[in-house]
């Protein structure tokens, strides 16, 4: 930097984290050399969000920030621990309670009117609470699948707004999107920096 600034001395530098670390550490150096430090400008770094990503952030109440955060840890053991609604819960462990009750009296009143007649109302009993432990499995079953399409939701959401643990700016390509909002695109991310502020920037698309 000082090589290139005695030659062609810079009035303002415009870099990203990793250049203002490095000229943090040659401010002295330029004053030991008599040279005039550039004004060091933060580079504007945006993240891009398509309409699709906010709707999935929108659907299960997230935010840009809570990907960056890292869902993986911090979301998935609550959406499964909450995906069974606890009425359903408590609705189904009523049910059974109340039917163990309902069937005692039932089979003391109708013991009572027939004695032979108690083994088949212990046999309907036990039916019924077997369908009853079934449709619990079943509740279960359809909590994992939509764990599972919920899991997928939220690794979708990390790969595009936080791939491979990095801002997009690091690992995406501005290709894809030439190709796909066309270059009109470029003009509109241009109108939207904010040069007053320095904080990363969402652009919504």
């Amino acid at each position: 930097p000082l090589y290139q600034d005695a030659i062609l001395p810079t009035v303002a530098y415009v870099g990203g984290p990793g250049e203002f670390a490095d000229f943090a550490q040659l401010k002295e150096v330029y004053v030991g050399f008599g040279l005039p430090m550039p004004v060091i400008y933060p580079r504007k770094s945006f993240s891009l969000l398509e309409k699709n990503v906010e709707k999935s952030l929108a659907t299960h109440s997230l935010q840009v920030q809570d990907v960056w955060n890292g869902l993986t840890s911090l979301k998935w053991e609550k959406i499964a621990r909450d995906e069974i609604p606890q009425s359903l819960e408590q609705t189904l462990k009523s049910a059974a309670s109340h039917l163990d009750r309902d069937m005692a009296a039932i089979k003391q009143e109708t013991s009572a009117f027939e004695k032979t007649l108690g083994h088949a109302v212990d046999s309907i009993h036990q039916k019924i609470r077997f369908q009853l432990g079934l449709l619990e499995k079943k509740v279960l079953k359809a909590s994992k699948k939509r764990q599972a399409i919920v899991r997928q939701q939220l690794l979708s959401l990390e790969n595009n707004l936080y791939p491979d643990r990095h801002l997009q700016e690091r690992v995406f390509n501005i290709t894809p999107f030439l190709m796909k909002y066309g270059f009109a695109w470029l003009d509109e991310l241009y109108q939207a920096v904010d040069l007053t502020h320095y904080d990363h920037q969402i652009f919504r698309m």
